[in-house]
């Protein structure tokens, strides 16, 4: 058997995912009816993928369990003694992963029962070379300054960068695509997230936050109520860690992952319990405008940007009948 067992293959997500592509077809050689499953780290149970990797088949001659985000796997520890179990003949198993640490059980015992291929991202001109080796394989031809567009684009990301070269090959203009067209074409993901300018809407940071909203292509009320949705859950979080409630036991009340809760916490911080209240009763009062037909949606939500980022004061058009409310939670 030419192909190790098990396998780790962690770095690069386009690099990974080459390389995964390039172990199956090695499998098949040797096994042609080899049937491919694929599971979730985040959603892996171990005992029962114990129970699958060390049963044969009755159905196929192979089986290739590839396990994607292997970072996720809740018991890495439990998972580590089970890779280094003794698999049965034509069954063979990858593990995926974007980074793992030097201390990662699973990483440490994948080393000494199998192959681990670290393929790290590419930078600079060997990016640039693995983009110009893309647009070959994928016969699409642009010259330098639409090569360095794209590059730029996608983030020095060399799964979006094939991603968005197929798309150019399925256009397949009678021309060489220029800047411009790539900039019509490109995905979504090359335009800016709503994301960076909620956090800091939290943060108080109103420059920053103007200049990220002035560079986002979004419908404004779908931005309201974003920010609106994450004020809330900052005060959320602030009034049960403030409580005594543990981080842990804020995320599961919340339903929200662990790094979510800290990085809303940390937002927390900049501002009162009584100020995040004032805030999210104007967004209450600007929503309900909006949905009457009093206001634009743009301007509700400057006026809640403007609201929850001033220094020291009070957000304008404080609903003063909700003092009671407001001192409940307080």
């Amino acid at each position: 058997m030419s192909e190790p067992q098990r396998a780790l293959l962690y770095g690069d997500p386009y690099r990974v995912e080459e390389a995964l592509a390039s172990r199956h077809a090695v499998i098949l050689t040797e096994f042609a009816d080899t049937e491919r499953i694929v599971l979730f780290g985040d959603e892996l149970d171990v005992p029962s993928l114990r129970i699958m990797l060390l049963s044969g088949s009755l159905f196929v001659q192979g089986r290739h369990f590839v396990i994607r985000h292997a970072k996720a796997i809740q018991v890495p520890k439990q998972f580590a003694v089970l890779v280094n179990q003794e698999l049965p003949e034509a069954t063979f198993l990858t593990l995926l992963a974007n980074e793992l640490k030097p201390s990662n059980p699973i990483l440490k015992a994948m080393k000494e029962c199998g192959s681990v291929q670290a393929l790290p991202r590419v930078k600079g001109k060997t990016l640039e070379r693995a983009a110009t080796a893309i647009l070959t394989e994928c016969d699409v031809e642009l010259g330098p300054a639409a090569l360095k567009c794209l590059v730029n684009r996608s983030g020095a990301e060399l799964l979006t960068i094939f991603q968005e070269v197929r798309k150019l090959h399925a256009f397949s203009p009678e021309e060489t695509p220029d800047e411009d067209v790539l900039v019509q074409l490109f995905f979504a993901a090359g335009e800016p997230s709503i994301y960076p300018l909620l956090d800091r809407v939290g943060e108080r940071n109103l420059p920053a936050a103007l200049g990220l909203l002035s560079s986002l292509h979004e419908d404004p009320g779908r931005i309201f109520s974003m920010l609106l949705r994450h004020l809330a859950r900052i005060l959320m979080v602030r009034v049960l860690v403030d409580g005594g409630v543990t981080t842990a036991k804020a995320g599961t009340l919340l339903g929200s992952p662990g790094w979510l809760i800290r990085r809303l916490l940390d937002q927390a911080k900049h501002s009162s319990r009584k100020e995040l209240s004032a805030a999210v009763d104007l967004g209450v009062t600007l929503d309900l405008a909006i949905k009457s037909g009093e206001i634009r949606s743009i301007d509700a939500l400057l006026k809640l940007i403007f609201a929850a980022t001033s220094p020291g004061s009070r957000a304008p058009e404080y609903a003063r009948r909700n003092r009671p409310a407001r001192a409940a939670v307080c």
